[in-house]
């Protein structure tokens, strides 16, 4: 027996697509948010960096820490042994803020996220290996990160996305 001629293409449901929507906008303004810092440097006051407990803010000074600038970034990677260190600094932090914004407005998102994944990977085994919990300086939050970047790598933005207002499935006429 053969199938229906009027099967429709089927997509997600409308709470897979938001569930999407959510995921991408946490993973991918985080990760911008991380890479502009490497990038432009650490935002000073506000609650970006305002303790809550005590009120201050432990930054004083955004070119001292190693979120104010490129240059200390490609120091620290220097120290730890990486090669490269200039080179591995500007790829993290370019593709940490671009493929962010690629992520988070689902545009291109699947190629932003397999580049997030693959720095996060790199992040997790070669910058935070050694211990697992985050408060020791481990691999937790970026590991978590590169599982969520490859989670939507295999099942891409979702329809409430740019890619999917451009390039989703149109509905099989009637």
């Amino acid at each position: 027996m053969s199938a229906p001629a009027d099967v429709r293409p089927r997509g997600n449901r409308p709470s897979t697509d938001l569930g999407l929507l959510i995921l991408r906008a946490a993973v991918g303004l985080d990760l911008a948010y991380h890479g502009a810092q490497k990038l432009f440097g650490q935002p000073i006051g506000g609650w970006w960096t305002t303790d809550p407990r005590t009120g201050e803010s432990p930054v004083k000074d955004a070119g001292a820490t190693i979120e104010g600038r490129i240059e200390a970034f490609a120091g620290k990677l220097d120290g730890m042994g990486l090669p490269y260190p200039e080179i591995n600094a500007w790829a993290a932090a370019v593709t940490e803020f671009g493929g962010g914004l690629l992520v988070a407005l689902g545009l291109f998102c699947r190629f932003g996220a397999l580049g997030l994944a693959v720095a996060m990977g790199v992040a997790s085994f070669m910058v935070h290996r050694g211990a697992w919990d985050n408060r020791a300086g481990g691999m937790e939050f970026p590991a978590i990160l590169m599982c969520a970047a490859l989670a939507l790598v295999f099942t891409g933005p979702g329809r409430f996305s740019i890619d999917g207002a451009l390039f989703g499935r149109k509905k099989a006429a009637s």
